[in-house]
Formats: C-alpha cells, structure tokens, sequence
C-alpha cells in the first residue's frame, strides 16, 4: 500500500500513514487515519467524513495534503453553505413582508463552475 505522503493524522498525529485516510467535509484542515476513524470519538460525529483509499498525486505535491478533488469539494460544500444562506434570508424578508434583493438563486452543482446570477 501507499502512504497518504504529506498528511499528518489529527487523531494520533502520525505523518504519511499507510491504508484509508477520512478527511473532514466540514473542517477545512481535518484528517483521520483509518484506525483513529474506526475508535470514533476523536471529531464531531456531525461532521461527514470522506474517505480516500488510495492517496492521490497532488497529495505528495501539496503541504496541506489536499487533493484538486478535495480542495473542489470544499469549495462546493462552502457555496451549498452560502446558497443555503441566501435562501434563508429571502425566506426571512418575504415573512416580514419585505423585498429580497435577489430573486432567482442557482445552487452549485458538484464538479461545475460555482457561479451566481
């Protein structure tokens, strides 16, 4: 097997480990190797974990260990967070019988170019 080159486990801090790494779909710098994942407790079980079986390139390139993958899902999740935002306030102005300044929202799609309109 592969180690995960560059990638420090947050559980028990064990650099380029060997097998699964669980990294944070929350948190943008959180990194668990398999056995840390499989005692639990260690991160907020709110939180989705992804799992990475095999490490990518761009992990031996990178300092942080994020992959191109990694680094776009973290950018979609935080534009799901904001639409989710915006939806919220137009949902908040239109009880409070006011006017929203934005009518018509797109949400993100995974993989596609996050833009606003």
């Amino acid at each position: 097997m592969t180690a995960h080159t560059g990638v420090r486990c947050d559980g028990c801090q064990k650099q380029d480990f060997v097998g699964s790494r669980y990294k944070c779909s929350e948190c943008p710098d959180f990194d668990l190797c398999e056995t840390c994942e499989a005692k639990g407790g260690v991160h907020d079980t709110n939180h989705p974990m992804l799992k990475i079986k095999v490490p990518t390139a761009t992990e031996s390139e990178s300092n942080s260990g994020a992959s191109e993958m990694e680094t776009e899902w973290l950018r979609y999740k935080q534009a799901i967070d904001r639409y989710h935002k915006r939806v919220e306030q137009q949902n908040q102005a239109r009880q409070n019988g006011g006017t929203t300044t934005c009518e018509f929202l797109v949400a993100p799609t995974f993989g596609q170019p996050l833009t606003y309109r």
